[in-house]
């Protein structure tokens, strides 16, 4: 079996699966691939010094950020993936108050709620692709214009701040041990 390099990293696509399942922050990519993952992602991303970039799976989380459904109970339209099988597992209420504000987004410029998200993960610099699940052929064109439209700055800030993971372990215990390491020595 051969394995590929992963572009500039100097790592197989297997040592970097494997490195971002058991991190050991021995600085490097290591270092890059443990931050990346938490608030450090929204300022910035490993694409910069490393060359690498998202590709993103089910980016409409199996069409509950799609805007057919208004609530966790909502079981959306008829034939509608998640009401048989609710995949994949999602921060339900945060997934919510992300769809809440891209609603108005949307009917402002008469498109439809998927197109906005899929847009806001594409202006993303470390988002390459998205990897999309249509089901219905209308569900593909809609996707597909969503290449063709560009959210604002103000638009964007806002679905970056309602959509911020909260941090998680490994990231806040490595601030919190770093926090007396930021700081320079006093010289007297």
């Amino acid at each position: 079996m051969r394995y590929r390099l992963l572009g500039q990293t100097g790592l197989y696509v297997s040592e970097l699966c494997l490195g971002t399942m058991t991190y050991g922050g021995n600085g490097g990519i290591w270092e890059a691939i443990g931050k990346l993952q938490q608030a450090r992602a929204r300022a910035r991303s490993i694409d910069a010094d490393q060359k690498l970039g998202l590709m993103v799976w089910s980016p409409l989380a199996g069409g509950l950020l799609s805007g057919k459904f208004s609530n966790a109970e909502d079981k959306g339209p008829a034939g509608a993936r998640r009401a048989a099988f609710d995949f994949p597992m999602v921060d339900k209420p945060r997934a919510f108050r992300c769809v809440d504000a891209m609603r108005p987004i949307a009917l402002a410029r008469k498109i439809s709620v998927a197109q906005v998200a899929l847009a806001w993960l594409l202006a993303k610099s470390f988002v390459t692709t998205v990897i999309i699940g249509a089901k219905t052929m209308d569900q593909l064109r809609d996707n597909i214009d969503s290449t063709r439209m560009r959210l604002d700055d103000a638009e964007i800030k806002q679905l970056d701040e309602i959509s911020a993971l909260p941090v998680e372990y490994p990231g806040w215990m490595l601030a919190f041990q770093g926090q007396a390491r930021a700081k320079p020595p006093v010289k007297e």
